[in-house]
């Protein structure tokens, strides 16, 4: 029976008694005796339970083991190599496949951070990934982060016992943003080619054939210039500006891979897993430009991984043959002395025997098997064919809901939607991003015609909210659920969404008032001490408009236009109610009653539109006539609308345009081309 452990605890392949494998982690007693723990695993394995994704394992339940007095998290089994066990053993892989193996893994979590609310992994490390042998990757047990908050374990003890990478806070500081630090931190080793050893952050170890230790930075100043600016702003090195989500990270890391060969990706993927020589591919060639020459990627110092090790034989599901074992580091926690023998195979056909009762009752019947996607379809989104200078270049309209996101066209940076710009025939690969959310599709664009992408950004909303104190006068104590956080006028970051009590205290007296704090935007609280004694001391402000509009007062964020309600304290109000993207930009003078909701509606003023077809169309707008091409001048609401331009002959064609103040907005059709 092969087996494989860490610090969590040693996992187990069994058949459960539907006859299909799984595999069974059996927590570490040490975890599962922490106050708090099995129940914060129980309500995370609920909390995941819908969520599938083919780059994530399974995760089917818990089971009790009464026999081994433990605790079981039983997986889907798949077929595939640790990634902790190819570092280990030698693997070399170079930056490009590094890279493409990278691109996989932050994919997937800004999958898990958008399809699950509060949805994060919180313990990823090489030792928790799988490499399959046609180069996916696979995330395993994502349900182990959020229960590590109830442990006291700092952010050292963190990495040295569990090899979870912690903020200064320890565990309890685990949340999304941590996942892009250890996202960044299975990049950093997979591109070093090596464990990054007890020591890490203050030093990565050495190789197994004996390459002495280096320091992070040494290491990263290796790479190419952009690997080395993202893998810093990754791992949040001093003097970089972090990434804020990790769709950040996604946006950054695609403009790199957008500039390699997808097909020199697969082979550096494919020669990792096979313990082949690690070999640098060329990037893509870069356009010719007339602006000054700048040294390509190419030219650079590609990082060399260490040399591998001779080839082993495959490696069927998680684990290796007890051979290899030895190479695995243990676990710095504790053991209890009923563990100090050596029980392996017993402790497996007890898991054996007592999985089967677990399975019908809480497991049910197995699920279909996620992992169909092959390496073809993860590298769908970077592939794209060099254009050509022999044709007439095409016209590509690009505009988002909501507008002005930054459009990022192979690798290169074009503006802010809407856009219209020229670009050669033939595929390329698009990225849009504002505010954290962003999207890459692949497109093609046809000689002299013009492509129209219209591309709906999902809304990012920031998993905490932020809370301003002033008092009246300041200097008061301020308490949020009983912990003291600063004296006022404080601002409070990183609290949880939902309601919190707020107590200040001063010299002429002290309050108490509930507080309603939402995702990603900013409650502001205004506590008069003279105030009498249970009197209301906030109120709020509803938002009505066409457009996602933000709330300022003095450069303060208060919330936006797609809250239902903001809190704001009693009195007078000048609001600053504003859409850059759009243009527009008004003031409102508002007063908030105690305890009661004040409704602001904005009514945006209108942009103009001029629009023309060739040979000529009538045209719709939203659905209603406004004549026949050329127009000029038609005065529209700003924001987004749909234009429809028709011809008895030619047929008929559809895009969308977006209006704003900064400018007139332009829109064309070719009707004698089809879209």
């Amino acid at each position: 029976m092969d087996h494989f452990e860490d610090g969590f605890g040693r996992r187990h392949l069994v058949v459960s008694a539907s006859k299909d494998p799984v595999e069974v982690l059996v927590l570490k007693r040490e975890l599962t005796a922490a106050t708090g723990f099995e129940a914060a695993l129980r309500e995370r394995i609920e909390q995941l339970a819908r969520f599938q994704h083919p780059s994530f394992v399974r995760v089917r339940g818990l089971a009790r083991l009464p026999k081994l007095e433990g605790i079981g998290v039983v997986s889907d089994r798949v077929t595939g190599t640790r990634l902790s066990r190819l570092l280990e053993q030698g693997h070399a892989v170079d930056t490009t496949g590094a890279l493409g193996l990278t691109s996989q893994l932050v994919d997937a979590l800004a999958a898990l951070h958008r399809g699950v609310s509060g949805g994060w992994h919180g313990a990823l490390a090489p030792e928790r990934i799988l490499v399959s042998g046609d180069g996916r990757l696979l995330v395993m047990e994502h349900v182990l982060g959020a229960p590590l908050r109830t442990l006291s374990l700092t952010s050292r003890e963190c990495w040295q016992q569990l090899r979870v990478v912690a903020p200064p806070a320890g565990a309890a500081g685990l949340d999304q943003r941590s996942d892009v630090v250890q996202a960044g931190t299975v990049a950093l080793a997979m591109l070093v080619g090596r464990p990054l050893g007890d020591g890490y952050p203050d030093r990565i170890g050495e190789t197994t054939s004996g390459s002495a230790p280096l320091s992070v930075r040494t290491a990263i100043d290796l790479l190419p210039d952009d690997v080395s600016r993202w893998l810093s702003r990754a791992l949040q090195l001093a003097g970089s500006e972090s990434f804020g989500t990790i769709d950040e990270a996604r946006l950054e890391l695609a403009s790199i891979l957008a500039r390699l060969d997808e097909t020199a990706i697969r082979q550096a993927i494919a020669a990792f897993t096979a313990g082949q020589p690690a070999v640098a591919a060329p990037r893509r060639p870069e356009p010719v430009k007339t602006a000054a020459p700048v040294q390509t990627p190419a030219a650079r110092t590609v990082f060399s991984a260490p040399a591998p090790a001779p080839t082993p034989a495959a490696e069927s599901s998680h684990a290796a043959p007890h051979a290899a074992q030895s190479s695995i580091q243990p676990a710095t926690w504790p053991q209890p002395e009923e563990e100090d023998e050596p029980q392996h195979q017993p402790a497996a056909s007890r898991v054996r025997q007592f999985l089967k009762p677990m399975t019908r009752r809480t497991v049910g019947i197995a699920a279909a098997i996620l992992m169909l996607l092959t390496t073809g379809g993860a590298f769908a989104a970077k592939r794209y064919l060099s254009p050509s200078t022999n044709v007439v270049d095409g016209m590509m309209a690009v505009s988002t809901t909501p507008a002005g996101a930054t459009v990022v066209i192979d690798g290169q940076q074009r503006g802010h939607t809407p856009l219209t710009v020229p670009v050669p025939p033939g595929d390329h690969v698009l990225q849009v991003g504002l505010d954290g959310s962003s999207r890459t599709v692949r497109v093609n664009v046809t000689p002299g015609a013009q492509l129209n992408e219209v591309i709906d950004l999902p809304k990012a909303v920031a998993a905490t909210g932020q809370l301003q104190i002033r008092t009246e006068p300041s200097g008061a104590k301020v308490l949020i659920d009983g912990q003291r956080r600063g004296t006022s006028p404080l601002t409070v970051d990183s609290l949880m969404p939902g309601v919190h009590m707020v107590t200040v205290e001063g010299q002429l007296g002290s309050m108490t008032q509930e507080v309603t704090i939402e995702s990603g935007s900013t409650a502001s609280l205004v506590v008069p001490l003279n105030a009498p004694e249970g009197a209301p001391v906030s109120g709020w402000i509803a938002v009505t408009a066409p457009v996602d509009v933000q709330l300022f007062e003095k450069g303060q964020l208060l919330g936006s236009s797609r809250q239902q309600r903001i809190m704001a304290a009693v009195g007078k109000h000048d609001l600053d109610i504003v859409n850059d993207a759009l243009g527009y930009r008004i003031t409102r003078s508002i007063t908030v009653t105690p305890g009661q909701v004040t409704p602001v509606k904005v009514d945006p003023p209108k942009g103009a539109l001029s629009v023309n077809a060739v040979p000529w169309a009538e045209v719709l707008i939203d659905g209603e006539r406004v004549g026949e091409t050329p127009i000029g001048n038609v005065q529209l609401a700003i924001g987004a609308h749909e234009v429809v331009f028709r011809h008895p002959e030619l047929g008929e064609q559809r895009t969308t345009v977006t209006v704003t103040l900064n400018a007139p907005a332009r829109v064309s059709a070719d009707l004698r081309r089809k879209p």
